[in-house]
């Protein structure tokens, strides 16, 4: 039963259906320990390690597929220490994809947040300035997140629609966020 098992999670695997699949190898008889290359290691508890899964970027850095589904899903972002939604296209992707933002939470707790805090708090890093030269950038994805990011044009924050993946550094979740990055006039919130 375990090599059915073994099987049908690699079929599974290649059509990127791991978190239906995980629960359906449980009930065939895989026991918790058992570890697949390419998804992450499993903890004797049953749930992968967070390494593994947490610091994957929500598409493999090499996946070329363009679906064009709009599901939303929850992803954790290891930058900002927190859960996020992610607009994913029906294919390709990784284990950090979630369903709920409860099993994100779950898989990926929040103990990375408490640190990126107090470095935000500090003195902003380079790489933080650098995303200030950026371009506004919605990215490929047709998700629907509205964003701030400064235009270094008119010297402000400004609001812009974010389709949910890739884009780059100059993408923040509010305004203040953006002109305490930033800096400049007051930021266009309309």
């Amino acid at each position: 039963m375990a090599s059915r098992g073994r099987f049908l999670f690699a079929k599974a695997a290649e059509m990127q259906f791991i978190d239906v699949l995980l629960v359906t190898l449980v009930g065939v008889g895989l026991t918790a320990g058992t570890t697949f290359s390419g998804v992450g290691t499993t903890t004797e508890s049953g749930k992968q390690a967070e390494a593994d899964i947490c610091t994957l970027s929500p598409m493999a850095p090499n996946e070329t597929k363009s679906c064009l589904a709009f599901l939303v899903k929850y992803t954790y972002n290891a930058t900002e220490g927190k859960c996020m939604t992610y607009v994913y296209g029906g294919c390709g992707g990784t284990a950090n994809l979630f369903d709920s933002e409860a099993q994100c939470i779950a898989a990926c707790p929040k103990k990375d947040a408490i640190l990126q805090d107090s470095v935000d708090e500090g003195t902003e890093s380079k790489d933080s300035k650098e995303a200030c030269n950026q371009p506004l950038s919605s990215g490929p994805c047709f998700g629907f997140f509205r964003k701030f990011g400064f235009n270094s044009e008119t010297g402000r924050c400004e609001w812009f629609v974010y389709g949910g993946c890739q884009g780059n550094a100059n993408n923040f979740n509010s305004a203040r966020k953006c002109q305490d990055t930033c800096g400049g006039s007051e930021p266009l919130t309309g």
